[in-house]
């Protein structure tokens, strides 16, 4: 592929334009104006029909505080997890790859196919990119996304590898605010709807728009609750296992970057393991940057060392002008050895060994 195609449809930030950009916003508006809908709708009954009113009128006032900060702790989490897959970037091709591609010659480039590819960098028809291993090209937003999973019209945002983490932690606390919400409130939900109740007319205090409003949203709950539970059960073992619903269709070879041990797999995704994995921000100790992955019993020659992001804690004993310079060009190492199976030492040696035997010949 030639430089020019490559550069065609690049933005100045490194990304592909998305000459539909407006047009797929427009169209998956609606689901999350929905979505955001039902969690205000959930917060304002709970908070201020069930808390405000319906406790109180029913002499349930001790159970007030207890409920108020559960609900509205996972409430919180939860908005704040929907907003992070939305808003931060699944992951894009960025110059720097471009720059790696085009300057590191013998990659070996192939059509994408829908099977395993390590250490194959990938292309194909939709897209003028040169991806590397486990990208795909979102045919919603028209990019390539690093370790994409799938799009999401109820977040409005591809699931990739930027946001991957966002995504399951949406699920889970989506799940336990539902379970909340609607077990704390099922005991009053029966007495409001079926008269189950030891003290069933003291329900005559509450008015009828204040038990129709608790009952939608009782039977909201329960389906919030059983939809993202099915949602963190199907995608909770995949990322286990370090594979994507796309790549789970995949059987041409066993999964080449299973770690062999579900929580190592989790680290691809969350990070090294700290505080930061029950929150929906970026991990503080990648252990990849979403265009190289390790692989299964893969073994880094010696003086080659995975550091990404901010992550110093490989570089403290150097100069900070010199950590600067190492942490910008390991990357580029580690995917040297990963698409062409030898370091760039090696291939140093390689060159000069050729160069000092034609030097020989030709003196001879």
């Amino acid at each position: 592929m030639s430089q020019a195609a490559l550069a065609s449809g690049v933005g100045p930030n490194g990304t592909v334009a998305d000459p539909n950009k407006d047009e797929h916003q427009g169209i998956y508006k609606s689901p999350i104006v929905f979505c955001i809908a039902i969690l205000v709708f959930e917060f304002y009954v709970y908070n201020i029909v069930y808390l405000g009113r319906i406790l109180p009128a029913i002499g349930k006032s001790y159970c007030i505080v207890p409920f108020a900060v559960a609900f509205n702790l996972v409430w919180v989490i939860t908005l704040w997890c929907y907003a992070a897959v939305h808003y931060s970037d699944p992951g894009a091709v960025t110059d720097q790859w471009r720059g790696f591609v085009q300057n590191t010659p013998g990659l070996d480039v192939i059509v994408s196919r829908q099977e395993w590819q390590p250490g194959k960098l990938t292309t194909n028809k939709k897209s003028s990119e040169i991806r590397p291993e486990r990208a795909h090209f979102c045919s919603t937003t028209r990019r390539d996304i690093l370790r994409m999973d799938h799009f999401c019209p109820w977040t409005g945002n591809t699931v990739g590898f930027g946001n991957h983490k966002h995504f399951l932690l949406l699920g889970f606390y989506g799940s336990l605010a539902g379970t909340v919400a609607f077990v704390t409130a099922l005991p009053d939900l029966l007495g409001c709807t079926t008269g189950y109740s030891a003290n069933a007319y003291i329900w005559q205090n509450v008015s009828i728009a204040n038990r129709s409003c608790f009952i939608a949203y009782g039977v909201l709950a329960f389906l919030v609750m059983l939809l993202l539970t099915g949602l963190i059960t199907s995608h909770f073992p995949l990322a286990c296992r370090n594979m994507t619903t796309i790549e789970e269709l995949y059987t041409n070879m066993p999964n080449p970057y299973d770690q062999q041990n579900w929580f190592r797999n989790l680290e691809q995704i969350f990070g090294a393991f700290g505080w930061d994995w029950i929150l929906p921000v970026k991990p503080r100790h990648l252990k990849s940057d979403g265009f190289s992955y390790r692989r299964n019993g893969e073994v880094l020659p010696e003086g080659l060392v995975e550091v990404y992001g901010k992550d110093s804690r490989h570089v403290r004993h150097l100069s900070h002008d010199d950590a600067e310079q190492m942490l910008h060009r390991l990357p580029e190492d580690i995917w040297y050895y990963r698409y062409t199976g030898q370091t760039r030492a090696t291939q140093r040696d390689n060159q000069a060994s050729a160069t000092s035997w034609f030097a020989w010949l030709a003196g001879g």
